[in-house]
Protein backbone atom coordinates (compact mmCIF):
# COMPACT_ATOMS: atom_id res chain seq x y z
CA UNK A 1 0.00 0.00 0.00
CA UNK A 2 1.43 3.33 -1.01
CA UNK A 3 1.13 6.40 1.12
CA UNK A 4 -0.41 9.35 -0.66
CA UNK A 5 0.99 12.64 0.41
CA UNK A 6 -1.15 15.72 -0.06
CA UNK A 7 0.52 19.02 -0.73
CA UNK A 8 -0.45 21.50 1.95
CA UNK A 9 1.02 24.58 3.51
CA UNK A 10 2.70 24.19 6.85
CA UNK A 11 1.92 26.42 9.77
CA UNK A 12 5.31 28.12 9.47
CA UNK A 13 4.70 28.98 5.81
CA UNK A 14 1.30 30.44 6.58
CA UNK A 15 2.74 32.53 9.41
CA UNK A 16 5.45 33.89 7.10
CA UNK A 17 2.83 34.90 4.52
CA UNK A 18 0.71 36.59 7.18
CA UNK A 19 3.76 38.43 8.53
CA UNK A 20 4.64 39.70 5.02
CA UNK A 21 1.08 40.93 4.48
CA UNK A 22 1.11 42.73 7.84
CA UNK A 23 4.42 44.42 6.97
CA UNK A 24 3.10 45.56 3.58
CA UNK A 25 -0.04 47.00 5.16
CA UNK A 26 2.08 48.76 7.80
CA UNK A 27 4.19 50.32 5.04
CA UNK A 28 1.23 51.45 2.93
CA UNK A 29 -0.98 52.81 5.75
CA UNK A 30 1.00 56.05 6.38
CA UNK A 31 0.68 57.04 2.73
CA UNK A 32 -3.10 56.75 2.98
CA UNK A 33 -3.05 58.89 6.11
CA UNK A 34 -0.96 61.51 4.32
CA UNK A 35 -3.34 61.50 1.37
CA UNK A 36 -6.30 61.96 3.72
CA UNK A 37 -4.61 64.92 5.39
CA UNK A 38 -3.86 66.53 2.03
CA UNK A 39 -7.46 65.99 0.91
CA UNK A 40 -8.80 67.65 4.06
CA UNK A 41 -6.42 70.59 3.58
CA UNK A 42 -7.62 71.12 0.00
CA UNK A 43 -11.26 70.81 1.05
CA UNK A 44 -10.76 73.41 3.79
CA UNK A 45 -9.08 75.80 1.35
CA UNK A 46 -11.97 75.42 -1.08
CA UNK A 47 -14.50 76.15 1.67
CA UNK A 48 -12.57 79.25 2.70
CA UNK A 49 -12.48 80.39 -0.92
CA UNK A 50 -16.25 79.90 -1.16
CA UNK A 51 -16.80 81.95 2.00
CA UNK A 52 -14.55 84.71 0.62
CA UNK A 53 -16.45 84.77 -2.67
CA UNK A 54 -19.76 84.92 -0.80
CA UNK A 55 -18.49 87.85 1.29
CA UNK A 56 -17.33 89.68 -1.83
CA UNK A 57 -20.65 89.06 -3.56
CA UNK A 58 -22.59 90.28 -0.50
CA UNK A 59 -20.49 93.43 -0.28
CA UNK A 60 -20.96 94.07 -3.99
CA UNK A 61 -24.72 93.56 -3.75
CA UNK A 62 -25.14 95.88 -0.76
CA UNK A 63 -22.95 98.64 -2.13
CA UNK A 64 -19.53 100.05 -1.44
CA UNK A 65 -20.60 101.79 1.78
CA UNK A 66 -20.11 98.74 3.97
CA UNK A 67 -16.54 97.89 3.00
CA UNK A 68 -14.50 97.38 6.15
CA UNK A 69 -17.49 96.87 8.40
CA UNK A 70 -17.92 93.78 10.53
CA UNK A 71 -20.78 91.56 9.32
CA UNK A 72 -23.81 91.53 11.62
CA UNK A 73 -24.54 88.75 14.08
CA UNK A 74 -25.68 85.69 12.17
CA UNK A 75 -23.61 86.56 9.12
CA UNK A 76 -23.42 82.90 8.14
CA UNK A 77 -27.13 82.90 7.36
CA UNK A 78 -26.88 86.08 5.34
CA UNK A 79 -24.14 84.53 3.18
CA UNK A 80 -26.11 81.39 2.38
CA UNK A 81 -27.96 83.15 -0.40
CA UNK A 82 -24.65 84.02 -2.09
CA UNK A 83 -23.05 80.56 -1.86
CA UNK A 84 -23.73 78.17 -4.72
CA UNK A 85 -23.61 74.54 -3.64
Amino acid sequence: MSLRRTRAFTLAELMVVVAIIVLLVAMILPSFTGALTAQRRVECALHLEKIGQACATRIASLGAGIVGQVPPFGWQGSLRTFVSC
